[in-house]
């Protein structure tokens, strides 16, 4: 195959064989992405960017059928897509961003927070408390700008989701339109499975709607009893997840000091600090995903709560509403049951290596 190649720079930019896949390139291409980001790479800023400007442009071509054919015919000046190359960076977050998630949980900022703690934990540690008084101001402003964005960021996804159950709760609800609907959601999963992070994320929404409408539904029973003993249960799993990504916060800095130390010290072989930055990187992935898990579902908990126990919406509405919303948790859930992430998953995701070039 390699005769029909006009160019094989793309392919190795990417680190993957000219007969790869789809997927393969993929993989490769969010691998490669994480490490070369400039952000990740701020000694050296012009040629990170250069570099990852190149990837974004490889991967552009290479995950385009028709562009690929080209490419392999006529080489890179064949390949150009005809509104030219995206802005790297945008493309970037466009993969990474969760941007097929957006109607579900609005704009997930996962790969910026990332990146930020990259830059953060690659940085020399200072354990200085800052009490300057302006920046205390600065950082009281900045705390309520973000609550103005989340309940605002609330008030859509709330819209968005009435929108996405009435499908069910607008109609007779029979058996039939039931099954059409739970397919419906199904099919949509499939496809949201297949984004980065996409089970990780399916599953927190999930088994928060699951929860959510469950507490909801309990609480209309006798007394309520297994509403309150299912809210409890779920205040203790909320207790739980808080602790997990406190500790992987502190994992992080603990790791980050100590590759600090050693720099300074420069009593660590070269293969000793590559190998310990390979697991800080997966101990920021790792911390970063469970962030970005807890918020997800904290903002999954006050939309689900939000239009279940609307005051203004008759009673029997709402529970047609738990009951769809209790389905749509179901389905996700079926589609991507619940994996634990440790950081060696997250090590192994930036070590994976892909076939060589042939």
């Amino acid at each position: 195959m390699d005769n029909k190649i006009a160019d094989k720079e793309y392919y190795e930019i990417l680190n993957v064989p000219v007969n790869a896949d789809f997927t393969t390139i993929k993989k490769s291409y969010r691998r490669l992405a994480i490490r070369l980001h400039p952000d990740k790479n701020p000694n050296n800023s012009e040629e990170a960017r250069e570099n990852f400007q190149k990837l974004g442009e490889a991967y552009q071509v290479l995950s385009d059928p028709e562009l690929r054919k080209r490419y392999d015919l006529y080489g890179k000046e064949g390949a150009v897509p005809e509104a030219g190359f995206a802005d790297a960076f945008e493309f970037f977050r466009q993969l990474f961003g969760g941007e097929s998630f957006k109607d579900y949980i609005g704009e997930l900022n996962l790969l910026k927070e990332l990146c930020k703690s990259m830059k953060d934990s690659s940085s020399e540690y200072k354990a200085i408390e800052d009490t300057d008084e302006s920046k205390k101001k600065l950082q009281h402003e900045e705390s309520l700008q973000e609550n103005l964005l989340l309940q605002e960021r609330i008030d859509t996804l709330c819209h968005n989701l009435v929108d996405k159950l009435s499908i069910w709760t607008e109609t007779d609800m029979s058996e039939p339109v039931t099954n059409a609907f739970k397919e419906k959601m199904r099919l949509e999963a499939e496809v949201l499975k297949e984004e980065s992070f996409g089970e990780e994320l399916l599953n927190a929404i999930g088994s928060t709607y699951f929860q959510r409408a469950k507490i909801f539904l309990e609480s209309q029973s006798f007394l309520g009893i297994k509403g309150l003993w299912s809210s409890l249960r779920a205040k203790g799993s909320l207790l739980k997840d808080t602790w997990s990504t406190v500790v992987s916060a502190v994992e992080v800095q603990t790791k980050a000091e100590a590759l600090a130390k050693a720099e300074e010290e420069s009593n660590w072989t070269k293969e000793k600090r590559e190998e310990a930055a390979r697991e800080l990187t997966g101990k920021v992935l790792s911390a970063t995903w469970k962030g970005t898990r807890f918020e997800v579902q904290n903002v999954i908990r006050n939309v689900s709560d939000k239009i279940l126990f609307d005051e203004n919406v008759p009673q029997e509405k709402l529970l047609q509403r738990a009951r769809a919303l209790h389905m749509v948790g179901e389905v996700f859930l079926s589609v991507a049951p619940k994996r634990e992430r440790n950081d060696n998953f997250f090590e192994e995701l930036l070590n994976q290596q892909t076939p060589s070039q042939g």
